[in-house]
């Protein structure tokens, strides 16, 4: 897994567009459970869909440490949830999360954010190690 951290609608389509129909995960922002919501979040890749109907993607959304926006976003429809919380917290949002058909993630080591990234779509390509004529490098 190659997570590209994507903080809009736009890096959606632009991640999107480098991976050229393969998979790829979409990994919200450090906390962007708790900062954006889970419910803008569903609309924001529903959108995504919408836009990419061969894309290929998985939503990984970032609760940080907070079990409530954990909770919240697998009600809204999540089902791969990056979740740094631990104890009891942990344990049952692990146990909730799998009743459901998902998971809980560590944090990602690495990851490409393409906030700021001057040729978004040129790191894209790069990070998922796609040239620009569509073959895997």
């Amino acid at each position: 897994m190659r997570p590209i951290i994507v903080h809009s609608l736009t890096h959606c389509d632009t991640a999107l567009q480098a991976a050229e129909g393969r998979p790829v995960t979409l990994l919200t922002p450090p906390g962007g459970c708790s900062s954006l919501g889970a419910a803008y979040l569903w609309a924001m890749f529903e959108e995504a869909r919408a836009r990419h109907p061969g894309g290929a993607f998985t939503p990984l959304v970032d609760a940080g440490d907070a079990p409530g926006h954990a909770l919240g976003a697998l009600r809204t429809g999540f089902r791969e949830l990056v979740f740094t919380g631990k104890g009891q917290a942990r344990i049952s949002l692990e146990d909730i999360a799998r009743q459901l058909g998902g998971r809980l993630h560590p944090t990602p080591l690495e990851t490409l954010d393409l906030l700021g990234v001057h040729d978004p779509l040129g790191a894209a390509r790069a990070w998922l190690g796609v040239a620009k004529s569509g073959t895997i490098l």
